[in-house]
């Protein structure tokens, strides 16, 4: 197992070193220019008046006068470092940036992870175990329907018809748990519920087939034959050996958590990750979206070693060698 995990790590970082050296290359390769933006802001006869002078410092200051596989090997330096870079639109450090936004991502996404993760497996559960009564089609169309519903178009509708029409909740906003824990909660149920719409409603599904799929078993029949209580049969027999198809989806929404907010954090006006990204990409502020990638790839990455490891722990037959 070590040396499985030995290389599987070499592999992630081997794929983290493509990844963002596509992400270095193809945002220069994007029309526009973040020295502009920073110069100019919002002021268009400021733009028409730089002169090539200043233009060209500001370029030697930020290194983007250099070859563009020198630049990437310096900012490999850096990150080795552990020095993130700094904005050129916002002159702030990167290391300060994603410490506010990525704690508010992560409260947010994980508890959407947690709700998605049990109501998931148990509506699936529910389902295999009540095939074929209301409940189960009920379930079963809910999840449809689920899977289907556009997270973005969900939001807006909760924000009319719970903050507009019944001023139950706030539209939008982010607070922190430490400074009013009922002001955030009330703040972070809409984003919350978007998030774990979709993934409640596939795991739903996933379960229910895999624990169908399960119950046809011998080893099923037989535990029932032996006259074991419905219980056990279920935690012992079905959902164990129905779990690791269960788990490869989990290790992907773990992976999704920070990538899956932007639309959210877009929607609902949460200072997060997502919505750090999302400005970066439109200033073309280099730094931010190599650093973000450089996150949310060891995220991936590291959330699908977890996966990997989590099947051997959950059946002792499958060895890695």
């Amino acid at each position: 197992m070590t040396a499985y995990i030995i290389r599987r790590a070499i592999i992630g970082i081997l794929v983290l070193l493509i990844v963002t050296m596509l992400v270095f290359l193809f945002m220069r390769l994007l029309p526009g220019d973040p020295l502009l933006v920073y110069m100019a802001g919002y002021d268009v006869q400021r733009a028409q008046k730089i002169g090539i002078e200043e233009y060209n410092a500001l370029k030697h200051q930020w290194g983007l006068d250099k070859p563009i596989y020198v630049q990437y090997v310096d900012w490999l330096k850096n990150i080795l470092r552990g020095d993130l870079g700094k904005s050129i639109k916002l002159q702030q450090k990167i290391t300060s940036l994603i410490a506010d936004a990525l704690p508010r991502t992560a409260y947010i996404g994980f508890i959407s992870f947690i709700i998605g993760t049990f109501l998931g497996i148990l509506f699936g559960v529910i389902c295999a175990l009540r095939r074929g009564t209301w409940i189960d089609n009920l379930i079963t169309t809910v999840s449809n329907i689920g899977i289907t519903v556009p997270t973005f178009w969900l939001g807006i509708l909760m924000i009319y018809i719970l903050s507009y029409k019944m001023h139950w909740l706030p539209t939008s906003g982010w607070t922190s748990p430490a400074e009013d824990f009922v002001k955030s909660t009330k703040q972070i149920i809409m984003p919350v519920i978007c998030m774990s719409v979709g993934s409640i409603a596939g795991l739903a599904r996933l379960t229910r087939s895999c624990m169908l799929e399960v119950m046809r078993q011998d080893y099923v029949r037989t535990a029932w034959s032996k006259g074991l209580r419905e219980r056990v049969i279920v935690f012992r027999h079905q959902i164990k050996n129905a779990i690791i198809p269960i788990v490869t989806t989990l290790g992907g929404a773990l992976g999704a958590i920070l990538g899956g907010s932007v639309i959210i954090e877009t929607v609902f006006a949460i200072p997060g990750m997502g919505r750090l990204m999302t400005t970066a990409i439109f200033d073309q502020d280099y730094q931010i979206v190599q650093a973000g990638v450089l996150i949310f790839g060891g995220i991936i990455i590291f959330s699908n070693l977890l996966v990997d490891i989590a099947y051997a722990w959950i059946d002792p037959r499958i060895r890695y060698s």
